[in-house]
């Protein structure tokens, strides 16, 4: 309808009806393009707030195991290994079998950190980082996969000492389970075969000292997983 008004104002030489018939359809462009940008920004808005809730989930999760870790590991290394140490040998049918058994156990084990990093890697591979319009945030998010690439290093080294450990453990141990377990309950003489040889008191000790480096690294991803939830809080809270 606009055309044929607009060819027979041409074909009159009215030239003000041609002028104001192209001004319509500029405008009608213009708003039709402004109705799609909006339309879009206001689809971009709630993929971020969908996006910003799954990191936040994802984020608690890793903060409190994150924090486990890292206090097993230095538990481990001021208390379980040192308590390992001091009982007198000639003491250790006085203590506990089931306190043996933890001692044991604890010394000669780690925990690892394996974060949740999906919904960032997601972000990253997509291109859809650019959803989260908080620059500072998504600076911490890129600061957190580089802090727990980093720390990976470390894991693996230990994670490779660790499962040497074990063999030598599962070597010296005999029965392996609490007093409780009828089957292969722990003994005292097990307490006594694992500190008495030097090999694994030597790995109990060199993975005590790995797991405190572990932990370390640990802690600057700790922060960096802080970081971002601090963020994630803002933007939720607007």
């Amino acid at each position: 309808m606009i055309l044929s008004r607009l060819k027979n104002a041409i074909r009159e030489q009215n030239w003000f009806a041609v002028v104001l018939e192209m001004l319509i359809v500029i405008v009608g462009v213009v708003v039709g393009f402004q109705v799609t940008a909006w339309g879009n920004e206001r689809a971009d808005r709630a993929r971020e707030q969908i996006v910003l809730e799954d990191l936040r989930r994802d984020f608690a999760i890793n903060r409190d195991e994150v924090h486990r870790v890292r206090e097993y590991l230095l538990r481990n290394r001021s208390e379980f290994y040192p308590r390992f140490r001091s009982i007198p040998l000639e003491e250790v049918e006085n203590v506990p079998v089931d306190t043996l058994y933890m001692l044991a156990i604890r010394t000669g084990n780690y925990s690892s950190f394996e974060p949740i990093t999906g919904s960032v890697d997601a972000l990253v591979a997509s291109g859809d980082l650019r959803l989260i319009r908080d620059p500072t945030l998504r600076t911490h998010l890129v600061s957190f996969l580089e802090a727990a690439e980093d720390s990976e290093v470390n894991r693996a080294s230990v994670d490779h000492f660790f499962v040497r450990g074990l063999e030598r453990y599962a070597t010296l141990r005999g029965p392996h389970g609490p007093s409780s377990d009828a089957v292969n309950p722990f003994t005292a003489e097990a307490f006594v075969r694992l500190r008495q040889d030097e090999e694994w008191m030597s790995r109990a000790q060199l993975l005590r000292g790995m797991g405190y480096v572990y932990a370390g690294d640990l802690r600057t991803v700790e922060a960096a997983i802080d970081s971002v939830i601090v963020h994630l809080d803002a933007n939720l809270d607007q």
